[in-house]
């Protein structure tokens, strides 16, 4: 709950948002679409509000937590896997790459994981990339 997601530009720490709340806002507004709309994706509705939970992982990387000095003091940011890049990148690096086997639950019924990729990269690029 240290890692901010959303915050005023000048640091101050009252109305931050952390990313985990984020993160369920995102994921309750989601399934009340999907539940609304039934897009026939292959994944079930729960996971798939699920992923799109995560849909910002990729700021708990240094270089987003860094955009906010007073922030960045708090945590304790990951710096891998693609440090420098923006939080999309890092966060589809993220769920394509260290953590696809604690998503494979999620995708039981897909053949490939090379076959998630688009999905992915569609939750993650969620500011029109990558």
């Amino acid at each position: 709950l240290d890692f901010w997601a959303k915050s005023r530009r000048d640091g101050d720490l009252a109305p931050m948002h952390s990313i985990a709340h984020h993160g369920m806002d995102v994921a309750a507004c989601a399934s009340v679409l999907l539940d609304t709309f039934r897009a026939p994706v292959g994944v079930p509705s729960e996971a798939l509000a699920a992923l799109i939970a995560l849909h910002d992982i990729g700021k708990f990387t240094r270089t987003f937590q860094g955009k906010v000095e007073l922030l960045a003091a708090i945590a304790r940011p990951y710096e891998k896997p693609v440090a420098g890049y923006p939080h999309d990148d890092c966060g589809f690096a993220l769920l394509a790459g260290e953590l696809a086997e604690q998503l494979d639950p999620l995708f039981a019924n897909w053949r490939s994981a090379s076959a998630r990729d688009p999905l992915l990269r569609a939750i993650t690029g969620h500011h029109g990339r990558p």
